[in-house]
């Protein structure tokens, strides 16, 4: 089939290859700005569609006329797509002989919208799905899906560990598609409609990645487990220092204690490993990150005298401190020197 390519991510940039493999023709790539944590950018795309000699586009308007005259240039039988930023309207779908298949990391008609993932890492799911469904144009992951495999949520599964599996799932799962529609024509099994079937899920951002040492355990190791690479992280304070953490482990207490949570209760410097209080027990750290560069925790936090957390009115009061101190400087620039009568 003439396949053409639109979205984003490395899983759908190595779809290309995965597709040609299997006898299938490239003939257009289309693609928008990258987010933050992609490590596969426009630039990529573009690189390598100059390779396949095929038309190449990178505008977010997907639905402009000028867009849509490129698209139905190449006469393609189906599109594939992963992470389109805007939703595709009728006029874009019907350019296709097939139609447009779109690759989710949910459990459709559950799990719909953004950062799935990791909203099922949150809200405790013991497994994920991926799923590769048609698209039903001006509507949000909605359309007949053709495949949906399901893999398991350890305790200690990471979105890292997710993400992983979806780069090598996914141009897999994309080749298996397009054989059954090539062979058969399978249209695919309708998603239900009930409205109490589904789970809207809206996007993530860096600052919910913000460690709360007061929550139970179990609370503060799925936003760890959520939040890492490819994404920010999750993160605490150290005095004013941001801290982030991509791995941990929960622990008991060895006996009854009282700590104030984020207080650090045990420092380990055979193991470098730093225990930290939370609201029913303790999270364990071998690894912070500052700045980027990785560190042992005890190396970083090296006292049983330090608390985690970022405390608002310590920081409020230091900013009054210091804005009194500027005013001050200020003034007597102001009165060369002498104060106001």
């Amino acid at each position: 089939m003439r396949v053409a390519v639109l979205g984003r991510t490395r899983m759908l940039y190595d779809t290309i290859e995965r597709v040609i493999g299997l006898g299938h023709e490239i003939v257009l790539i289309g693609t928008c700005p990258a987010a933050p944590e992609y490590d596969v950018t426009e630039m990529d795309f573009e690189i390598k569609a100059e390779k396949l000699r095929v038309p190449f586009f990178n505008n977010v308007r997907i639905n402009s006329p000028e867009i849509i005259e490129i698209i139905k240039d190449v006469h393609a039988d189906i599109a594939v797509s992963v992470n389109w930023m805007t939703v595709i309207k009728e006029e874009v779908c019907s350019c296709f002989k097939y139609g447009i298949l779109n690759a989710h990391c949910g459990d459709l008609p559950r799990y719909k919208g953004n950062a799935t993932p990791n909203w099922a890492i949150l809200n405790g799911e013991n497994q994920y799905a991926i799923s590769i469904h048609f698209m039903e144009p001006g509507s949000l992951d909605s359309g007949n899906i053709v495949l949906k495999k399901y893999y398991p949520i350890q305790e200690r599964t990471t979105i890292t560990e997710i993400y992983a599996n979806m780069n090598e799932v996914i141009p897999k799962l994309f080749g298996e598609a397009l054989d059954m529609i090539e062979q058969s024509g399978y249209a695919g099994e309708r998603q239900s409609k009930n409205a109490a079937d589904s789970l809207r899920c809206f996007p993530r951002i860096p600052i919910d990645g913000f460690i709360d040492w007061s929550w139970p355990c179990d609370e503060i190791m799925k936003i760890i487990r959520a939040s890492g690479r490819p994404f920010a992280g999750a993160f605490t304070y150290c005095g004013t220092t941001k801290v982030y953490i991509y791995e941990a482990e929960k622990k008991c207490h060895e006996m009854p204690c009282l700590a104030v949570p984020g207080q650090v209760v045990k420092v380990d410097k055979d193991r470098h490993l730093v225990e930290i209080a939370a609201g029913d027990g303790m999270i364990a750290i071998s690894k912070v990150t500052i700045d980027g560069k990785e560190y042992n925790a005890d190396a970083i936090l090296k006292s049983i005298r330090i608390r985690l957390n970022y405390c608002l009115h310590e920081e409020i009061y230091q900013l009054r401190k210091q804005v009194e101190y500027l005013t001050d400087i200020i003034k007597g620039i102001t009165y060369d020197g002498k104060k106001e009568a």
